[in-house]
């Protein structure tokens, strides 16, 4: 199926059949509903108060998952107040976690979450992947001119959580969507990025036309490293950012890998905060 048929005019995805919030009726999830339980002032472990220290510290001194979820739904419940319904978009290279993390982070904020390339995957109906898309289609504009579409209509909405393309940066049009809301930077090192991509068996278009001899990893890492280094002033024009290198060496962990998605998601929780603190001094 040619992407010209998912343009504005033509496509029934992007015409006519999208719903006033802004997506076709059967993307939009059930609403989900959080209750406000959890209510206690500091918090301890062994008696010993962490006032002064980071949540992401918190999380991995606690040490059971279940209690760190409990301190990201507290602070999440916190967090949703100030943030008044604004979306929350996160951007980042591909392999970073954005799906894994924005599912926690929705979850703890009450928000819905939706992930761009699969809706895109889901409007061309054909099976195929976002990678495979960009390695097949002739004329990777008229993606992009699906991704922005897309993008553009998240934006009309609120209350969501966003794990964008790991383009979506790039074009300047996208940017005038993304600062509808709050976007987050994931910053992954490329030898994590490298490892999971070969991990999941992703196999992305400009790996898979490679004909040198070196290892995937290789292959990988060089690849990511000239992806990053096109992208990355984008990326850091970011709201904030969330350096994975950085909070390893702030808790102690082996490496960015044991940062759990609970971790990380109370970390961009904090990095919203300072945000919103900031905007009101």
């Amino acid at each position: 199926m040619s992407f010209t048929r998912l343009g504005c005019a033509t496509s029934p995805y992007l015409a006519g059949q999208w719903t006033k919030t802004g997506l076709p009726r059967h993307f939009l999830p059930s609403p989900s509903l959080y209750r406000e339980g959890l209510q206690y002032s500091g918090w301890s472990t062994g008696g010993k108060a962490y006032k002064t220290r980071s949540l992401i510290c918190r999380a991995v001194e606690v040490k059971q998952e279940d209690e760190s979820k409990i301190l990201l739904k507290k602070r999440g419940t916190e967090i949703a107040h100030n943030l008044r319904g604004t979306c929350i978009y996160l951007v980042g290279m591909m392999g970073s976690g954005k799906s894994a993390i924005g599912q926690t982070l929705a979850e703890a904020v009450g928000y819905h979450f939706f992930d761009s390339d699969k809706l895109i995957e889901k409007a061309a109906g054909d099976g195929r992947t976002v990678f495979q898309m960009l390695e097949e289609e002739e004329d990777e504009k008229a993606f992009r001119d699906v991704e922005t579409e897309v993008l553009k209509q998240l934006s009309c909405m609120g209350r969501l959580v966003v794990a964008t393309g790991d383009g979506i940066v790039l074009r300047p049009m996208n940017w005038s969507y993304l600062r509808h809301g709050v976007t987050v930077w994931l910053d992954v090192p490329v030898e994590a990025l490298a490892n999971r991509v070969i991990n999941a068996g992703e196999q992305c278009w400009s790996l898979s036309g490679s004909t040198t001899s070196s290892s995937p990893y290789d292959q990988a890492v060089e690849m990511l490293t000239d992806i990053l280094k096109h992208r990355e002033s984008f990326y850091a024009d970011s709201d904030a950012t969330v350096s994975f290198q950085k909070l390893v060496s702030q808790t102690g962990l082996d490496g960015v890998d044991s940062l759990t998605p609970t971790m990380l998601a109370l970390e961009v929780l904090e990095e919203i905060d300072k945000l919103i603190k900031h905007k009101r001094h």
